[in-house]
């Protein structure tokens, strides 16, 4: 949230005033990048007739759009915190599982 902060200017209570923790922030950007991704993919699909070509372009697209510079560090933050959130969810389950 620091550097959150620091590259807006804002206070790091002020973005806390809008978004509760790091992960909330991450998930109004991934929101606001799959509305954009899609709007992008209508774009591209919309003189395509041919359903096979549509799927054709849609995964092409969709490869391209995933590994290009700008989006990796979102999938890359995006992945990490559905890393966190599962290790959060299988902490307990594991800890009943070690006292047995």
């Amino acid at each position: 949230m620091a550097t959150l902060a620091r590259s807006t200017g804002l206070s790091r209570p002020a973005i806390y005033q809008y978004f509760a923790s790091r992960e909330h922030v991450l998930a109004e950007l991934v929101i606001n990048e799959l509305a954009d991704f899609s709007n992008e993919v209508d774009r591209h699909l919309a003189g395509i007739a041919e359903p096979m070509e549509q799927i054709r372009v849609w995964i092409h697209y969709s490869l391209a759009h995933l590994a290009s510079e700008e989006h990796r560090f979102l999938v890359q933050e995006a992945t990490q915190a559905a890393a966190v959130q599962a290790t959060v969810l299988l902490e307990p389950a594991a800890r009943n599982t070690a006292a047995r």
